[in-house]
């Protein structure tokens, strides 16, 4: 199973609050079940100084409606060279920005990632036979920890840049999250982790894709959680280039927090 396949946002959950709803449900594209013993080859494509753009916006609804919203993006130099043993992913960021409307960004988790981006090499490797993975993160010819992050967070960024060199099928579980993933102040290692299936496939943009849906209900520090997402992953290229998830947590009854993240990758 792949680790989610994004640097997700993550906000602090407004707890105490109440909440009314205003998400709106998502919407599934029209899928196409993959048939029972058939499998899909993900990734073939190698890229070459690819220009990566991702964007994330999270927004966050309080009792009125609407409470804040933050936009997230970068933009890194993509390479993916494979071989008939190993896939290696170097990802070169030259590029981060953020935007807030309502939001308090002392509450934003990773906002000081984004900022300190630029310059940062990500690097890995996996051996497709043993299984064993090779990875790093260094800026200005030094190892990096971005943030401060927990090793556990740092080698989920470097593995989120591609999905290659492996083969899906229909309800299998294809994509790895954790709960800290989306709401900071969790411990990566800690948080419940949560996994997307296989959905089908389907055609969005003009690309062919595969669709991930997540649908989990965690249980962590007394709240219970209810996380709906769908990602859609291009085939050809191994990239997850669009997904959508909702994040509500409750707590003897009230509601603590209602996010919405939408995600979007051009290459």
């Amino acid at each position: 199973m792949i680790r989610r396949a994004a640097i997700l946002l993550t906000i602090v959950g407004l707890f105490g609050c109440t909440a009314e709803p205003g998400l709106s449900p998502l919407t599934e594209p029209a899928i196409t079940e993959i048939p029972p013993g058939q499998t899909i080859s993900i990734g073939s494509a190698s890229l070459r100084g690819a220009l990566r753009i991702e964007r994330q916006t999270a927004t966050v609804y309080g009792r009125y409606g609407k409470q804040g919203r933050l936009t997230l993006q970068t933009e890194a130099v993509l390479d993916v060279q494979k071989s008939q043993d190993a896939i290696e992913v170097n990802l070169l960021f030259t590029e981060g920005t953020t935007k807030s409307e309502g939001v308090d960004e002392a509450s934003v988790g990773e906002i000081d990632v984004y900022r300190g981006l630029e310059g940062v090499a990500l690097s890995y490797r996996r051996n497709l036979v043993s299984g064993q993975v090779r990875q790093s993160m260094v800026k200005n010819g030094r190892a990096a920890n971005i943030g401060g992050q927990q090793i556990a967070k740092t080698g989920r960024l470097i593995a989120q840049s591609h999905i290659g060199a492996t083969t899906l099928q229909q309800g299998q579980d294809a994509m790895e999250f954790s709960l800290s993933d989306f709401l900071s102040g969790l411990d990566p290692i800690a948080s419940p982790s949560l996994a997307g299936t296989v959905a089908g496939r389907t055609v969005h943009e003009g690309r062919e894709v595969v669709v991930v849906r997540l649908e989990d209900t965690p249980i962590h520090r007394g709240v219970s959680y209810r996380v709906s997402g769908i990602y859609l992953v291009d085939i050809f290229l191994g990239l997850p280039v669009s997904g959508h998830a909702t994040i509500i947590g409750e707590r003897d009854g009230r509601e603590t927090i209602r996010l919405a993240i939408s995600q979007r990758i051009e290459l």
